[in-house]
């Protein structure tokens, strides 16, 4: 039976999730009426404006009282609401939990409660979500789920998911966009530790959707104690190198570490996606209700 322990919510924090809603751009109309509303104004159900009448427009939604008022012939707009399409791809490969024992999977638990998180207010607002795990390969991807009766399966889907192999975003997003899926909300959660990611990310440039970058990030990966002459083992390939003045490169690997992720902050500001940064050692609520809520989320109307 699945451990649900790394998804134990206070009941409070749950309601408060449910009061949030995640926050897109671009949401297409149609399908389930989910509480978001769509980039376009059409013939919905609630009043959002007049515009003036052009050549072409449908005459059924002109303004007859309007037009005796005011002498001008005005369309009645409404706004139309549909659920969102979410895809989170969370990374499941070696090095999300590189080490065994007691810290060794703390950033792969952290990664699958922002998942869970995510998940749990998607389909509260009625928003379809697919949950695509990848390593080396894509995973068996569950969804697209609909409704907030789907909650305890995916936490059952997440909760059994383990770590192993090799990062690969771009074959990832190559397997789960072949088919040509719904425009909606990417989430990618990731250390980004893998030379693949950046390829990945490009990938999804022009497939158009709005893109959410989380990094979890562990300052224990930082922290080994190294001697002068130290063996690096990769912990997704297995391949190892001899260094020597070890203890002079932890902080050279800090430093790389921060501009690697500004430069992807950088490349994701510029195209209009969220970056988030996601240690561990911040608390979950704050992450969840902080700094996840200014990337991805606001409070529902």
């Amino acid at each position: 039976m699945a451990d649900h322990s790394v998804f134990a919510f206070e009941p409070a924090f749950l309601a408060r999730l449910e009061r949030l809603r995640l926050l897109t751009r671009r949401v297409p109309a149609g399908g389930f009426k989910g509480e978001h509303r769509a980039s376009h104004l059409g013939s919905g159900l609630e009043f959002a404006d007049y515009r003036p009448y052009v050549e072409g427009d449908d005459v059924r939604h002109l303004d007859w009282r309007a037009y005796l008022r005011f002498d001008r012939l005005l369309l009645r707009m409404f706004e139309e609401h549909g659920d969102l399409a979410v895809y989170i791809l969370l990374d499941c490969s070696h090095s999300m939990a590189p080490t065994p024992g007691a810290f060794g999977r703390r950033k792969f638990d952290a990664a699958r409660r922002i998942a869970a998180a995510l998940t749990y207010i998607a389909l509260a607002t009625l928003d379809r979500v697919t949950l695509a795990p990848y390593s080396g390969h894509v995973h068996q991807v569950l969804g697209p789920l609909h409704g907030s009766r789907q909650v305890w399966r995916a936490l059952d889907y997440l909760a059994n998911l383990d770590t192993g192999g090799e990062t690969h975003l771009d074959r990832t997003v190559r397997e789960v966009f072949a088919a040509g899926r719904r425009r909606g909300l990417v989430i990618v959660i990731s250390d980004l530790l893998s030379d693949t990611t950046e390829g990945g990310l490009d990938l999804l440039l022009p497939l158009r959707h709005d893109v959410a970058v989380i990094q979890v990030t562990d300052h224990r990966d930082l922290e080994a104690p190294l001697d002068r002459d130290t063996t690096l083992v990769d912990s997704e390939t297995g391949d190892s190198l001899r260094i020597h003045g070890a203890p002079n490169l932890l902080h050279r690997l800090e430093r790389e570490a921060e501009a690697h992720r500004e430069e992807i902050r950088t490349r994701c500001t510029a195209r209009g996606w969220s970056f988030i940064h996601a240690p561990v050692e911040a608390s979950f609520e704050e992450l969840a209700l902080g700094a996840l809520r200014r990337g991805l989320l606001s409070r529902g109307r």
